[in-house]
């Protein structure tokens, strides 16, 4: 008799486990509404690439490439400065 007790609350518990990490999964319009793509992190002449993912304008991850390049001493990055700190915005 006490076993019902038990079960009843760890299956209540395991439905709530998985109605909250269904939540959690992106929809399909998440889906729909992402974006990839590599940018350059710069400084001075020092560059790295990183892969940039957005859902809907947000940034949702950053991963860098192991390998970064050094350019010549005079070097100037040519993007537009208001481009440069931007994650999710990518210039048409």
């Amino acid at each position: 008799m006490r076993k019902l007790p038990v079960i009843l609350i760890t299956a209540l518990l395991a439905i709530l486990i998985i109605t909250t990490l269904a939540r959690a999964l992106p929809s399909e319009a998440d889906v729909k509404n992402k974006a990839v793509w590599m940018k350059a992190i710069c400084s001075g002449n020092y560059c790295i690439d990183v892969k940039i993912t957005c859902v809907n304008g947000e940034l949702i991850d950053i991963e860098p490439v192991p390998e970064g390049v050094y350019f010549s001493g005079d070097w100037e990055d040519p993007r537009p400065e208001e481009f440069k700190n931007k994650w999710c915005e990518y210039p048409s």
